[in-house]
């Protein structure tokens, strides 16, 4: 049983290009049976002039006459779609039950006819000649799926679901070792998904949009369906790798950055459900940063999206770790390049980010967190982003006026934050020194309230005592309202 099920999936014979001439085959050849055996009957009283135009005119030219041309026509138009797409459409049709059928059918009926003619004489049986009509209209009734099935070829989605059908967990596991030796790669004539891939491409470089989404959209289908069940690194290293090739694609071509937002997406969920979310993280990073050189904002913002996405969901530390190396590095990439609407959003991740970390007692994560604030405020300060500068106070005060009840450690050391951004702030923009000092000053309010007040002390009358001399101030005093300030955008302090 196994062994048949095995075969009807190598053969996809669920699929309706295959079952349907099959189909047609199996229903005109029991016909045959039952006019070779007499209970139907197709002929009326033969004499020699009808054995030869049944033989001749009927079987041996009708069939002779149409295959040439149903080939040659069906090859130009397989032709076609291979050179938009790729090669291996024209492999698959050439290997398709389709062609062979007609190519099958056809052939014996020439054949047959030829045989039949040759040896004809006027004793000849009639259920013969039946035999021959039976097959004729069944070759001309093939016609009909074989065009529909052709056109069908022409069809990127068609092929599409055709190739990713045959690439299911039993696939997948049988190239788990081939996948570990090569780092995630395999040889061109057993590797199931590089078709689809080339097909991808190729819509990206077209502009079709709708084969590219549709393309997208299935792929994700199957890795959710036969490789997420497997959880292995190197299936997913397999994926991951043919994902960031569509997403370098579609980051290369003008107009094509949904593909390139659509590559993203599923990277980001792959390294999020899976064991390769640090891999994943690193191929979001060469994406996102390489649309931002290219100014494609939407795939920043969903590579922004997509790395919050792996953090909150991966169970993989260093996972974690290179989001936020990479919320780092792109802070400094976004502000230096003035991308005001990414920079806010990277910062409201990173603060919503810290404010999930407090609530779970992380410290370390939460001042990571606030030190990338920091350092997002000060470069959107030093290239004049007076509204990110804003939105990052913003959401520094609402992280200090939550933390200050509980924890006045960390409240304090966002207002120590806050003022280092306020000293990067350039003296003429006013609105943003004074709303830091006011979200400064809120936050101490807060600690204020919290902190216990000193009890009263009893007045008494002072004895007289002798004026003492003012001590001079020594070196060390004098800088000490610098000293606070020393390490300006270096070693974060504590």
């Amino acid at each position: 049983m196994s062994r048949m099920r095995r075969v009807l999936k190598d053969l996809d014979l669920l699929s309706w290009d295959n079952w349907v001439p099959l189909a047609v085959i199996a229903a005109f050849s029991g016909v045959g049976i039952l006019t070779a055996f007499g209970v139907v009957t197709f002929t009326g009283p033969m004499d020699a002039a009808r054995f030869k135009t049944i033989y001749e005119s009927i079987g041996l030219r009708t069939t002779a006459g149409i295959l040439p041309t149903i080939v040659s026509l069906s090859l130009v138009a397989i032709q076609f779609a291979s050179n938009q797409y790729t090669h291996r459409i024209m492999v698959f049709y050439i290997r398709s039950i389709t062609f062979w059928s007609i190519i099958i059918v056809y052939l014996t009926m020439i054949v047959v006819s030829i045989l039949l003619e040759a040896n004809r004489t006027e004793s000849d049986d009639p259920r013969v000649a039946g035999l021959i009509l039976v097959g004729t209209i069944m070759a001309l009734s093939l016609l009909v799926p074989h065009f529909l099935i052709t056109a069908s070829f022409l069809k990127p989605d068609f092929i599409i679901d055709k190739l990713l059908r045959r690439l299911d967990s039993d696939y997948l596991l049988s190239i788990q070792g081939d996948l570990a030796n090569r780092r995630g790669r395999l040889d061109s004539k057993s590797d199931r998904l590089l078709p689809v891939i080339e097909i991808t491409e190729s819509a990206i470089k077209r502009g079709d949009r709708a084969t590219t989404r549709m393309a997208m959209e299935q792929i994700h289908d199957v890795y959710l369906n036969q490789a997420e069940k497997l959880n292995s690194f190197s299936v997913e290293q397999y994926f991951l790798t043919y994902l960031l090739r569509v997403g370098r694609k579609a980051v290369s071509v003008p107009d094509e950055e949904e593909a390139a937002v659509q590559a993203v997406q599923l990277i980001g969920t792959v390294g999020a459900r899976g064991p390769a979310g640090a891999i994943a993280v690193e191929q979001i990073r060469d994406l996102g940063l390489a649309a931002s050189k290219k100014g494609i904002d939407p795939v920043v913002s969903e590579m922004i999206h997509s790395l919050r996405e792996i953090f909150e969901q991966t169970e993989m530390p260093e996972a974690k770790k290179e989001v936020l190396d990479t919320y780092h590095l792109l802070g400094q990439e976004l502000a230096s390049a003035g991308k005001r609407r990414p920079v806010r959003q990277l910062a409201t991740n990173v603060s919503e980010i810290a404010h999930a970390s407090l609530g779970q007692r992380d410290q370390a994560t939460a001042y990571r967190c606030l030190d990338m604030l920091e350092a997002i405020g000060h470069d959107s300060a030093v290239n004049k982003l007076v509204d990110v500068v804003l939105h990052v106070v913003k959401l520094l005060q609402t992280l200090g006026a939550a933390a200050a009840p509980e924890d006045p450690t960390t409240a304090e050391r966002i207002v120590r934050t806050m003022l280092r951004i306020e000293l990067s702030i350039s003296a003429n923009e006013r609105e943003a020194i004074a709303a830091t000092s006011f979200a400064k000053g809120d936050i101490e309010r807060v600690l204020n309230r919290r902190r216990p007040q000193a009890a009263p002390v009893e007045q008494t009358t002072p004895a007289p005592a002798a004026p003492t001399p003012a001590p001079a101030l020594s070196q060390g005093s004098q800088g000490e309202g610098k000293g606070e300030f020393a390490d300006l955008w270096g070693e974060p302090q504590p």
